[in-house]
């Protein structure tokens, strides 16, 4: 979304595309207080996934979630699998321990409708299924809600998404678009009883503000 964004309204984007814990604006962190970067008049776009695709996504690329047991001592230790069924057990990230990576998306989510943390003022919540299915129209509500204005440098046609895949193992646009207009791949590769998880442990509350219920694929689809 950085390039996008860029394009549109030529605008600085603070975070890099690839990010580590020394940056403030790491992947999955979870802010329990008011970033520092809010400052100045930062906004922050934060994004979001519905969780059964976030963990899928996940499950391609796990970055610095890592999957950890504990030894014959109690302690934790990181373990070398990087398999789908190792995000439904502890999972270590930014020096916390959660029971697995649906409780991480959860408070990574509720972080950001927690106004201590990012205040409507300063934050925008967007669904990576909009940002994909919808990019006019997100584009649109950020200018008109935000006031922000395109660089002069802009053309005259609005800047299109990118269809090239952004990183590496990353489907381009068009295979997105393909794969998350299928409902049957929401559970795709899922047992029983982790998709049984996912609906109790993603909280209901935040996936009824997102939209993120059983119709969501045909919803954003449509």
């Amino acid at each position: 979304m950085a390039l996008e964004l860029q394009k549109r309204f030529g605008v600085a984007v603070a975070n890099r595309l690839v990010t580590n814990s020394r940056d403030a604006l790491w992947k999955h962190r979870v802010h329990a207080a008011r970033p520092r970067f809010l400052d100045g008049g930062t906004l922050a776009v934060l994004m979001v996934k519905e969780p059964h695709f976030w963990i899928q996504s996940t499950a391609r690329n796990f970055y610095e979630l890592h999957p950890v047991v504990r030894d014959e001592r109690g302690g934790l230790q990181d373990t070398t699998s990087r398999e789908l069924a190792d995000l439904f057990d502890c999972v270590e990230h930014d020096k916390t321990v959660y029971p697995d990576a649906v409780a991480l998306w959860t408070a990574a989510v509720r972080s950001y409708f927690d106004d201590e943390v990012f205040p409507a003022s300063a934050a925008v919540v967007v669904r990576a299924e909009d940002f994909l299915f919808r990019f006019d129209a997100v584009m649109d509500e950020l200018a008109a809600t935000w006031a922000f204005a395109p660089p002069e440098s802009a053309g005259a046609e609005p800047p299109e998404p990118r269809e090239k895949a952004t990183k590496s193992g990353a489907r381009s646009r068009s295979q997105a678009l393909a794969y998350y207009a299928d409902p049957a791949n929401r559970d795709r590769g899922f047992s029983g009883a982790q998709l049984g998880r996912v609906s109790e442990g993603a909280d209901p509350a935040l996936a009824a503000i997102l939209g993120y219920g059983e119709g969501a694929v045909a919803g954003w689809a449509a």
